[in-house]
């Protein structure tokens, strides 16, 4: 039931975001069962509270944000279901039709009343007077959809907005969406919703649940599925209970209070050097590809300089390439003079990607050298995988100590480093991410990395890469249902530490699930 999976997701403090899309790629939802509707419903449609009216103004009124995800066309009774929602996102090719007056139906007065206030007067006349046919590009036009995207991105992009909108401060969110409702109604006494008191706790994870939902006596809802999860929320106040970085003589003492998978809370406190934090933050804010080209110049230049001669070096750069020319005073030296340069050209470069942890491939990307940088951290965070090890109620397996260094790093709240000068994912090393408390999931997936280099030193770990996210694999032996990846003859569990939702040893977001399961779009890069 619609009702009872609206009220499982309010009242549940685990849930920050609840996702509403349907199955399949034409439709997301046909509608009423029209043979299912009594004649006087036709007339009304209003009546008991599992109502259909009263299921949509119960969804408008959720404490949290909500986001409809229309994978296709959307009609009849759906298309309230959306406006119900407060953001909708559409993919291209989807349709849109409200056949209500066609099938002599007084529509319900909740439903009208979004159509008006949430779009316009005119466009609820232009669906239900004209019942006119809306395609992708004119929903997008009238403020029916936020957004509209290639089919292609479609899944990738509701889990970016999801993930927007659960990482931001749970308070400030239910209290504003339901100020911005007040205000748009002009109903100042609107009643709070089922659950509307929130206290300060610890969010736990809320593992993706889809079903097909139907009303047994009164209507049917087409394919729609019900997606209530945390969707890899980055608030402080998930599982993160409390942060505290105190600087003392050349350290920095960070203390992290936090619950785990068991909602125990656990308390993890460590002292850094300040160089090596000072080291790492300067390795993700000096690196761009502006810096790497200067830097080489600065050793074309010199390298010019020394061979003498009279030689000159004129320098060009077109987007990610460089060129440059040469004059000597003989042709015999102006070749040696090439030589040179193309030498150091290839030594500067390696050398400015290896002072920020990063390498550039035979095709020319630039990404993290994530088994570079595990080496290179696995010193620094030496400290971390010591605090760890002493946490009381530990099993002696290396099983066990996984799953407590993966949930201390799903609790690091979850942050976007993106920036479009920069390359190899935006890194920030595990010192400077702690100090910070903050990371994306590259970054995350390299801190636990170096800590269980340290923490099960005879694990075998790899970063595993696709398109727009990075999990971490260790050679844990499988249980079932865990998600697995193979690459040279050794297999690895799936570890999933972007959180900050709770997600155990081997489970991750049902689109990185998707990519393992295939074994394509993804590169395996191993560590150790």
């Amino acid at each position: 039931m619609l009702r009872a999976a609206i009220e499982t997701a309010d009242t549940d403090p685990a849930v920050r975001v609840t996702v509403i899309t349907g199955t399949g790629e034409k439709t997301f939802c046909s509608g009423y069962d029209l043979g299912s509707i009594s004649a006087s419903e036709r007339r009304t449609q209003s009546g008991s509270d599992d109502s259909f009216e009263k299921v949509m103004d119960r969804l408008e009124a959720m404490r949290m944000p909500t986001l409809c995800a229309l994978n296709g066309g959307v009609y009849g009774g759906a298309t309230d279901l959306a406006l119900a929602c407060d953001f909708r996102l559409g993919v291209r090719g989807m349709r849109f039709f409200m056949p209500a007056a066609r099938f002599g139906l007084h529509y319900y007065p909740g439903g009208l009343r979004r159509y008006t206030q949430k779009v316009s007067p005119s466009f609820a006349k232009r669906a239900f007077l004209l019942s006119e046919d809306f395609s992708d590009t004119e929903l997008l036009a009238v403020g029916y959809l936020d957004w509209l995207v290639e089919r292609a991105e479609f899944e990738a992009k509701v889990e970016e907005k999801a993930a927007k909108l659960a990482s931001l401060a749970p308070l400030s969110m239910s209290g504003m969406k339901r100020a911005i409702e007040q205000f748009a109604q002009a109903a100042p006494d609107m009643p709070p919703a089922p659950g509307r008191k929130i206290c300060r706790r610890v969010w736990r994870p809320c593992a993706s649940v889809a079903r097909r939902l139907s009303r047994d006596a009164d209507m049917r809802l087409g394919q729609i599925a019900l997606v209530l999860s945390i969707l890899w929320s980055g608030a402080a106040d998930a599982q993160q209970l409390d942060f505290s970085r105190t600087t003392r003589s050349g350290d920095e003492r960070l203390s992290y209070r936090w619950r785990d998978l068991d909602r125990r809370e656990q308390a993890t406190a460590f002292t850094l050097t300040r160089q090596d934090i000072r080291d790492a933050e300067a390795s993700f804010k000096d690196f761009s590809l502006d810096g790497m080209w200067e830097d080489i110049s600065a050793n074309l230049r010199d390298e010019t300089a020394r061979f003498g001669n009279g030689a000159q070096i004129e320098i060009r750069r077109a987007g990610d390439r460089m060129s440059w020319t040469v004059k000597a005073r003989e042709p015999a030296s102006q070749e040696a003079l090439v030589r040179s340069l193309n030498a150091r050209f290839a030594l500067a470069q390696k050398a400015y990607l290896a002072r920020h942890l990063r390498q550039r491939l035979d095709e020319g990307r630039i990404m993290v050298d994530f088994a570079a940088a595990t080496r290179a951290l696995q010193e620094p965070m030496r400290a971390v995988a010591k605090a760890l090890g002493t946490t009381p109620g530990i099993a002696d397996d290396d099983r066990a100590r996984v799953t407590l260094a993966l949930a201390f790093f799903q609790q690091v709240p979850y942050a976007t480093l993106g920036d479009a000068a920069r390359r190899g994912g935006d890194f920030l090393p595990g010192p400077a991410l702690l100090a910070q408390n903050r990371g994306d999931c590259d970054s995350k997936a390299v801190a636990l990395a170096a800590v269980l280099r340290t923490y099960t030193p005879w694990r075998k770990l790899a970063v595993i890469v696709m398109p727009g996210h990075a999990v971490l694999g260790i050679d844990l032996p499988a249980r079932p249902g865990e998600q697995t990846v193979r690459a040279q003859a050794r297999q690895y569990v799936a570890l999933e530490p972007a959180g900050p939702a709770m997600a155990p040893v081997g489970d991750v977001a049902p689109r990185v699930a998707k990519y393992l399961a295939e074994a394509r779009a993804i590169e395996i890069w191993p560590l150790n």
